[in-house]
């Protein structure tokens, strides 16, 4: 799967793990058939969207999976239509439960800036300073720069809060 801003940007992909195997999504699932056809759906309108790709999905979706290839006890059909017609995060936590998610960024310093993709990125940060893209922050320094401008040492603020910091963080961490 390429990224929306730039297939230069990374990469994703699926794996499944069936009896002590790694195995693609892709050896079971036309992902790029799949992905056209989302695509289209997507750009349907009208009062009943949700029923029509709801309906298109389930007569559509046999088409995209290999259930043959697919590892054992997968039905890959059923998760997929619940994840995309349903659209919530219920539906997609079984979809993640039976699959490992590999993700690759390139990511962007002073030695491989390429202008053009960075004026596409769409991952962002929102910072006082503006919004800035996520290689410009990370990788060039800005990022460094802008916590500079505006961190105060841990003293600092618990003096201007009147909290301790390890009361303040979240529950999991830094606790006695």
């Amino acid at each position: 799967m390429e990224f929306t801003a730039n297939p230069m940007c990374g990469g994703a992909t699926y794996v499944y793990a069936d009896k002590g195997k790694i195995i693609p999504i892709t050896r079971f699932v036309d992902v790029e058939g799949f992905m056209e056809l989302v695509d289209k759906m997507s750009k349907k309108s009208g009062k009943f969207k949700k029923l029509k790709m709801a309906s298109t999905f389930l007569t559509k979706i046999g088409k995209y999976v290999d259930k043959k290839k697919a590892p054992e006890g997968l039905n890959m059909t059923k998760l997929l239509v619940n994840a995309l017609v349903r659209g919530d995060y219920e539906s997609l936590k079984d979809f993640h439960y039976k699959s490992l998610y590999i993700g690759s960024m390139w990511f962007q310093d002073a030695w491989n800036l390429n202008i053009s993709r960075l004026k596409r990125c769409v991952i962002h940060y929102s910072t006082l300073e503006g919004v800035v893209p996520f290689c410009a922050y990370n990788g060039l320094g800005i990022g460094e720069k802008i916590r500079e401008k505006y961190s105060i040492p841990i003293k600092d603020w618990e003096e201007k809060t009147g909290k301790k910091m390890k009361d303040d963080l979240w529950h999991g961490m830094f606790r006695d």
